[in-house]
Formats: structure tokens, C-alpha cells, sequence
């Protein structure tokens, strides 16, 4: 008894130890005026320091505190130096002459929350003829600190702090016997301890950090309890029939504005897809002559495209292919719901099979990717076919199905050249085989063969890889290296914590309470350490992992590329549920699913009624009818912004190389134009995508103050996807 007393007053102090030190190396520390995150006002890239500048800093202990303010080491020649009162909280805390290179500590005393530290100069000036700002000094940087060499956090960080380290580390230490458990529990919180100060979990609100998410979520799996339980029993025949309800309503919903924006082309990607199919239809064969992408998707949208003018259609061939393309996707998204219930209730039941089939069919995520003439959602169903191949080859003791599986898995790296790491799917059929983490030995040669003829599959989808050997080789390794160097931004797995698509993609794809069942029926997978549910998580790691190596996670949609990952959460909840069947919070499980099913559900209902007309579509309407034919119109981008057919008044769009520096006020004023439109589709990414450069942000936001906004066209439940960006028309002259 004693020595569970200390113990568990040893975890408490050590835990409030290790929270204070991670909650103030997470806070804002060292801050600059290229790297500020919105906590600077009138403190410019320039460094100028203008009068009434402020610096908001949340979160702090009221006292203990203090700012190192370090200024430049240059200052006008002509101009006096400086003379400044820095006030904290209103209250006045320093007054000094700015010589260069100065630095000035000033207490973070006060009550206010944020802190707002002040400056007004009493002799201040105008940095140049041409610039009308009053200045006092330059700013180099500026520093958060303590006694203790690091910020100290307001109570509330510190208990969330603290209770998050406590309960990582004592649900850890649980697991192992009393010897072990002190190092278990050190080790542990001093990792996440760690972990916490290096992410900067609580720079921002605390909830939405992605690891806090995690770990949360993973605690409870990881204590649940033993299950009495050897296998799942079989279910009547409720779920099978419930299950044609399920597919015609997925199907419905993605075929619902499926035609949305044509005959414009809203999706970049879609507009190169096009240009591939076409090529083919005008040289006669099927060489797309392009393979930044693998064939499967283009030949299926030329065939899929014929058969539409086989019954007559209307439109042009061209006029009808990005529809017949989307079509693909919509069929794809639609088997993939009955492939994840057939999977499910091989591995488990039909109850398993008809819950994990239900969630996928609500996530606004699989929805909506099943809308374009993109890779994913038939990447998904390919893969998705692989799996079920391979789990019925275990199950029969069959040798041609797993080969087909082979197949199928060298079919979606014909869909997209990631899709390469579906061969480690056939390697779960030994340990199926005997229901256990240790696999079959003899059936090993079988995964071994079948890996052998994946590359067939790749063949079958892209033959003009070996047949167009130059071109597939300079386009294959120009999409890699795109991969490698990121797109408007590198965002590496490092810089993120391998947590990017968790916080950025899953928790909208899936919505946050399914987000959440997932997490916790990963951490129960871990505890029970059983196949086949490890290997669900395998797989849900096998497309999760390389999405977050990528250095390219490119906005609109970077969410996309986790796409293959969210069967794997859906059947883990089913098996998560089926587990819990004989404990006291069964009924609480389930609520929490049928919970988590309408939130996703009216999520994507409520998307899928804003998709007709688009925000574009709108925008463009109201153009044709408001803007004089005398006008000049710059667009920023031409697929994120409205398209006309033939347009009234002239229309210019800029560059997408160099858009963000043809939007400063300097070169657009050079244009002469008369209005400008902006896409949140373009703009939005400078502020949502991590490591982007501060400057972006300040072109967008003088473009906001400089111009008065006319009129803005915006859906009541905002972007998701390429569908309705928010359009804001400017008025420049």
C-alpha cells in the first residue's frame, strides 16, 4: 500500500514538473517580424515599428514573466533616436531611448489575457517621402522567457499539461509489472513531455492539437478490458438487405452534383486529365503521352466516355469526357462501400461488414473525391479489391485468389504510382491464414508469388510505360521529384510530427467523433495485439505514412491523399464495436458510432445541397450582369475563379507561377484594371498550410485593406474540396 502511495505521488510531481517545462517550451518564445504568427499589429515585414504597435501574447502565468526586445542594429542617420513608452496591459512599463542594437527587458506584469504589450514614440516619423506611416525603430526580434529559461503558462495550459502527461504515462507504466512501471512511466512522460515542448501543441486552442487528439483517444482503447470472446458470432440476414439501402444511398449522394461547373473545368487536375484523353481520340491510339499519373483512370474515362455517346449522349465527345471521368469515380466511390462490407463480414460478421460499410459511406472526405476526375477514389476501390481478394484466398486456402489479389495490387500502382506499396497487402495472407501475429510458414512462398506478378497489373494499366519508355521516364520523374520539393510549400513528416493529415485531413474527411472511435479502436488493436484487426492497422499505416513522408501536401484538398486510409478506420470501428459487445459500455459505443454516422452524415448532405451552383458559377453570374463591358477583370487564378464563355468585358488571368507577385499592389497597379477576383481556393492556402512564407500573407492581406470589397460570394457551410470557394470581388480603381 505504501508503495503505491508513492508511487502515485512520485507520478504527480514528476508529471507537474515535466508539464511545466513542455507547456512553456511550447508557447511562443522567439518571435520576429518574418515569423510572428498573427501576434504582431502594425510591426511590418520591413521591421518598422510603427506607432500604437502591439504584440499579443496568450496564455502566460500572470506573473514571472518578461520580454527581451532586441531592435535593429541600423537606424536613419538624419533621424534622432527614438524615444518610446512600452506598455504592458495599459500600464506603463518602460520609457527609453532606442540606440541600435539595443535591448530592453520589460516585465509581463497584469491581469490581462492576452498580454498586449504597447509602443508609442513620442518623436516618430515617416520612413520615406512616399510612405505615410509613422515609425520609431526597427524590431530584430523579441523573446518570451523566465528565471527558468522558459515561458511560464497560465494555470489552465498547465492542467491540460499536466493531466495529458499524467495520463500518458500512467495508462503506459499499467501495462507493465510494479518493477517496471517507475522506469515505464518516466520514460514515457519525459518522451511526451518532449514531444509536447517541441510541437508547440499549445500555441493554439489545446483541443485542436493533433497528438493531444491522439493520445486521448488511444488511452481509452489501450485500457480496455480483456474480451471473453473467441470468435464473433454470425448474424441473420437484416444486415445484408439494410446493406441495398446503404449502396443506394452512397451511390446517391455522390452522384449529386456530379456535373458540377460544366462545361467550365473547376479542377486543375481534371483540366490535364482532359488534355490526355483528348490527345489519344486525336492521334487514334492509346498512348496519353503523358504519365504524370499512371493510364487506369484515363483509359476507364474513354471507355466510360464512348459508352455515353454509344446512347447518344449530347454534347461533343470533348464537351462529355470530364463528366464521363467523374462518372469512373462515382462508381468506384460506390463499390467501395460494398467491398469494405463484404471485407468486414468475411473477417467478422455481417453486423461488422454493414457498420464499417455505413461510415464509409458518410464521410464527406470518400464522398466527395468520388465527384472528380481524380486517382483517389479508384485507387480506394482497387486497393479495397486487393484486400478482399487476399482475405478470401486465406480463408479458402486458395492460391488463385491471392493471385488475382496480385493483380489487383499492381493495378492501383496503375492508378497512381504510390499505389506500388499495395504489395504489402498479400503479405497479411500467411498471418490470416492462421488467425494469428505469427504467420503460416508454408504459405509465405504464396505471398512471395503473388508479389511477383504485381508488376502485371501495373502493365495492364499503363502498357505505354514500356511502349513510351522516354516520355513515361521523363514524366515519372518529374512527378517524383514534385513529391521530394512540395508544391506551394515543403511541409515535411518531421516538421508536422508525422501528425499533418490527422489534424489537416482526417478530422474533416471523417468528422471529429468518428476521427476519435477510429483512434480508440487503434489503441484497443495495440493492446490485444490480435490479427486480423492489426492487420486493418497495418494497412490504415501502409497509405498513412507515405502521405505524410511527401514533402508535396498541396492545397486545395491536400486531404485527398489519405484517401485509401479511411476503410481502415471504418473497419476498425466495426471490429472495436464487436469487441466491446460484452462490456458495460457497449450502448455508450454504440451512441457514440450512430453519433458519429449523423454528424458525418448531415455534414455531407449539407455539402452536398451547396454544390448547385457553385460559388464560381454565382460569382460569375452576377459579374455578367453588374460589370460594365468597358471593364478590365484580373482573375488570380483561372480554375479557382469564375469562367465565362464568351465574357462581356475583358478578362486577364494571372500566372499561376507568379501570381503572388503579380498580386502585389505595385504590379497590379501597372495592369489598369478595373476589378479584381480573388479565389480562397488560392489564397487560402498561405494561411492554413504551415511553413509558408509570411510575406505571401501580407500581399493577400494589403490586397483586402487596400481595395474595397464589392460584393462576395461564399456557401453557409464553407469550402470543402474544389467545391465553393469563397469569391471576393475588389474594386481597383
Amino acid at each position: 500500500m505504501l508503495n503505491k502511495i508513492l508511487y502515485s505521488v512520485a507520478a504527480i510531481l514528476c508529471s507537474a514538473i515535466l508539464a511545466l517545462f513542455a507547456a512553456g517550451k511550447s508557447s511562443y518564445q522567439i518571435l520576429s517580424p518574418l515569423e510572428h504568427h498573427g501576434l504582431f499589429k502594425k510591426i511590418s515585414g520591413d521591421r518598422w515599428i510603427q506607432e500604437d504597435a502591439t504584440i499579443t501574447l496568450p496564455k502566460l502565468l500572470h506573473r514571472g514573466n518578461f520580454l527581451k526586445i532586441k531592435f535593429q542594429d541600423w537606424h536613419p542617420a538624419d533621424k534622432p533616436p527614438a524615444h518610446v513608452k512600452i506598455s504592458v496591459c495599459g500600464e506603463t512599463a518602460s520609457e527609453l531611448f532606442i540606440t541600435p542594437g539595443k535591448e530592453e527587458i520589460v516585465y509581463l506584469k497584469g491581469s490581462c489575457e492576452p498580454r498586449e504589450v504597447k509602443f508609442n514614440f513620442y518623436n516618430p516619423f515617416n520612413p520615406s517621402a512616399n510612405d505615410n506611416r509613422l515609425v520609431g525603430a526597427q524590431l530584430a526580434s523579441v523573446q518570451v522567457s523566465s528565471k527558468l529559461g522558459f515561458p511560464l503558462t497560465n494555470i489552465e495550459t498547465l492542467l491540460l499539461a499536466f493531466l495529458a502527461i499524467l495520463a500518458i504515462g500512467g495508462v503506459t507504466a499499467h501495462l507493465f509489472n510494479e518493477f517496471s512501471r517507475v522506469v515505464s512511466f518516466g520514460a514515457t512522460a519525459t518522451l511526451f513531455a518532449f514531444l509536447i515542448g517541441n510541437a508547440q501543441f499549445f500555441r493554439a486552442d489545446i483541443w485542436g492539437s493533433a497528438w493531444l487528439t491522439w493520445v486521448i483517444a488511444c488511452l481509452g482503447g489501450i485500457a480496455l478490458k480483456e474480451s471473453n470472446r473467441s470468435k464473433f458470432e454470425p448474424n441473420g440476414r437484416i444486415f445484408p438487405r439494410l446493406m441495398l439501402l446503404v449502396l443506394i444511398l452512397g451511390a446517391a449522394i455522390r452522384v449529386w452534383g456530379l456535373n458540377f461547373g460544366i462545361p467550365h473545368i473547376y479542377h486543375p487536375d481534371e483540366l490535364q486529365k482532359w488534355r490526355a484523353v483528348m490527345r489519344m481520340v486525336e492521334y487514334g491510339d492509346l498512348n496519353p503521352r503523358y504519365f504524370w499519373h499512371p493510364s487506369l483512370l484515363l483509359y476507364l474515362t474513354y471507355a466510360t466516355n464512348s459508352v455515353f455517346h454509344l446512347f447518344s449522349i449530347e454534347g461533343s465527345f470533348a464537351d462529355t469526357l470530364i463528366l464521363a471521368g467523374r462518372t469512373v469515380s462515382c462508381i468506384a466511390g460506390t463499390i467501395s462501400i460494398y467491398l469494405v462490407y463484404k471485407i468486414g463480414s468475411l473477417l467478422w460478421n455481417s453486423r461488422a461488414g454493414f457498420i464499417s460499410a455505413t461510415l464509409l459511406a458518410s464521410f464527406p472526405l470518400a464522398i466527395t473525391c468520388s465527384r472528380y476526375l481524380k486517382e483517389d477514389s479508384l485507387l480506394t476501390c482497387i486497393v479495397l479489391t486487393a484486400v478482399l481478394f487476399t482475405v478470401k484466398a486465406a480463408q479458402n486456402g486458395s492460391l488463385s485468389w491471392l493471385l488475382l489479389g496480385g493483380i489487383f495490387a499492381g493495378l492501383s500502382s496503375s492508378v497512381k504510382y504510390s499505389g506500388i506499396i499495395s504489395f504489402f497487402i498479400l503479405w497479411g495472407y500467411p498471418f490470416i491464414c492462421r488467425n494469428s501475429e505469427l504467420p503460416f510458414i508454408k504459405r509465405v512462398k504464396h505471398s512471395l508469388l503473388a508479389t511477383l506478378i504485381v508488376p502485371i497489373g501495373f502493365l495492364i494499366g499503363t502498357p505505354y510505360s514500356v511502349l513510351d519508355y522516354p516520355t513515361f521516364l521523363n514524366d515519372f520523374n518529374h512527378e517524383r521529384a514534385h513529391m521530394l520539393t512540395g508544391h506551394s510549400s515543403v511541409i515535411t513528416a518531421g516538421s508536422q510530427y508525422w501528425m499533418f493529415h490527422v489534424k489537416n485531413s482526417l478530422l474533416k474527411g471523417v468528422t471529429s467523433i468518428n476521427l476519435l472511435l477510429g483512434i480508440f479502436a487503434f489503441g484497443a488493436i495495440l493492446r490485444k495485439f490480435r490479427f486480423p484487426a492489426l492487420y486493418l492497422f497495418g494497412l490504415f499505416l501502409l497509405y498513412y505514412l507515405p502521405a505524410e513522408f511527401v514533402r508535396a501536401k498541396p492545397a486545395p484538398q491536400p486531404e485527398r491523399y489519405i484517401m485509401p486510409c479511411l476503410p481502415f478506420l471504418a473497419l476498425a470501428i466495426a471490429w472495436a464495436y464487436e469487441e466491446v459487445r460484452n462490456l458495460r459500455f457497449q450502448l455508450f459505443f454504440l451512441l457514440a458510432i450512430c453519433s458519429g454516422l449523423l454528424i458525418s452524415g448531415y455534414r455531407s448532405a449539407t455539402l452536398a445541397t451547396e454544390i448547385l451552383p457553385d460559388t464560381r458559377d454565382q460569382a460569375a453570374i452576377w459579374l455578367t450582369q453588374n460589370i460594365p463591358s468597358s471593364a478590365k477583370v484580373i482573375i488570380d487564378w483561372e480554375q479557382y475563379g469564375p469562367q465565362f464563355k464568351e465574357p462581356p468585358f475583358t478578362v486577364k488571368h494571372l500566372n499561376p507561377e507568379t501570381v503572388i507577385v503579380d498580386l502585389a499592389i505595385n504590379n497590379l497597379n501597372k495592369e489598369q484594371a478595373d476589378y479584381l477576383i480573388l479565389s480562397s481556393l488560392h489564397y487560402d492556402r498561405y494561411f492554413s498550410q504551415p511553413n509558408i512564407n509570411p510575406g505571401f500573407r501580407t500581399v493577400i492581406r494589403k490586397l483586402f485593406a487596400t481595395y474595397p470589397t464589392v460584393v462576395e460570394f461564399e456557401a453557409p457551410h464553407g469550402t470543402f474540396g474544389f467545391h465553393n470557394p469563397k469569391i471576393s470581388v475588389l474594386k481597383i480603381k
